[in-house]
């Protein structure tokens, strides 16, 4: 389904391809097919809701005045009760676009021909269910994935690279961002066949060469990708907190303006990710492939916002300090009495003057500089 964003006439535009599923008849239910059982994979249940969020971020939150959003293509099979976006769904009429083999071909076809030049960009976003054929490989299994209706065992499923490899044509967008979020495990009815054919792709793979075109893999190889139930993805979680400004950097000589940068969402995917799956328990690594140059993926018009957090050493200090927060030196910042601080607020660097009171009064400045994702200092009164 095409969701079009008004007023969009820019000599260069963005364009948008994403994929959720979530539901699975041949793999879970009363239509489970034989091959569909011996996989023992079952609906999930996060996986159409993460591909809504994501989408509802592209329409209301993506910047790039060079080349603004045009389009989204959007499939989703969501499983009964899974929460999408609100705003998304009314944008699809109030039926989502089922993500099936003929849909996703259609659909990616015509969002290739829509990257049209060179000054063009292109966002692929595609979760669900994922095998692993070989170490490169990311197969993302689409709703009618082990169908009777066709001898294919992977004629329901997206080849993602094989996708990616075919962006490479001359003419066509040439910086794009490629996001899979699925597993890649090696599913044991995977091991009995020498070679496995059928995973939708276009047929002619690009020669051209691409500026850049990164692709993220949120499970690396034999790994599992999680979710919270009823919830998003941890790749989801982790690359909207990203790209909403726990990844911006300033302006360098790839961007004039705070932005979002793929080598920068290559540091700090990872560790988000890693650290949401322990949380619950789960260990989940992020690899990187395709063209791994920089790409601007978001850019802001003010500086985010970052987490504050000073402490004062020794914590027990009595009396404690009275604190002044200013930015740059002179614009002066609320902050709650008591310590540690902890204040949210703007990107940039800021001078703290903390003053201890009583019999021996004592002055400390300290100048911090709050970076994205977050700020974590310490003043030391002797």
């Amino acid at each position: 389904m095409l969701i079009e964003v008004e007023g969009v006439a820019a000599p260069a535009v963005t364009h948008a391809f994403v994929v959720g599923v979530s539901h699975y008849p041949f793999l879970d239910g009363p239509q489970m097919t034989d091959k569909g059982g011996e996989l023992g994979l079952a609906n999930l249940s996060s996986a159409a809701r993460s591909a809504s969020e994501l989408t509802a971020w592209l329409l209301n939150e993506y910047r790039c005045p060079e080349a603004p959003l045009k389009d989204v293509r959007l499939l989703l099979s969501p499983v009964d009760g899974e929460a999408l976006n609100a705003d998304v769904l009314a944008r699809m009429g109030g039926q989502p676009a089922p993500a099936t083999r003929a849909a996703v071909k259609a659909e990616f076809t015509a969002f290739m021909e829509a990257c049209a030049s060179p000054a063009d960009r292109a966002l692929v976003f595609v979760v669900g269910h994922g095998i692993q054929l070989s170490p490169r490989s990311a197969i993302v299994l689409l709703e009618d994935f082990a169908t009777d209706a066709e001898p294919d065992l992977l004629f329901g499923a997206m080849d993602v690279i094989g996708c990616h490899d075919a962006m490479r044509k001359f003419g066509g967008a040439d910086h794009q961002a490629w996001f899979s979020d699925a597993c890649r495990q090696r599913p044991e009815i995977v091991r009995r066949f020498e070679a496995l054919e059928g995973a939708f792709k276009p047929g002619n793979i690009g020669l051209a060469e691409v500026a850049a075109s990164p692709v993220f893999l949120s499970s690396s190889t034999r790994e599992n990708a999680f979710a919270d139930p009823q919830g998003l993805t941890i790749f989801t979680q982790a690359l909207l907190w990203a790209l909403r400004g726990a990844a911006a950097v300033g302006k360098d000589e790839t961007c004039p303006v705070w932005h979002v940068s793929s080598s920068r969402l290559s540091l700090v995917l990872p560790t988000r990710v890693k650290a949401l799956a322990q949380a619950g328990g789960a260990d989940q690594s992020v690899d990187l492939t395709g063209k791994p140059l920089d790409v601007v993926v978001q850019q802001f018009d003010a500086p985010p916002q970052v987490d504050i957090e000073v402490a004062v050493n020794p914590a027990n200090l009595d009396p404690l300090p009275v604190a002044e927060l200013r930015l740059d030196g002179n614009e002066l910042v609320a902050v709650q009495p008591g310590w540690p601080l902890r204040l949210r607020a703007t990107a940039g660097l800021y001078e703290l003057v903390a003053d201890v009171g009583g019999a021996a009064p004592q002055r400390k400045k300290k100048l911090l500089n709050a970076q994205p994702p977050a700020c974590k200092e310490e003043v030391q009164f002797p």
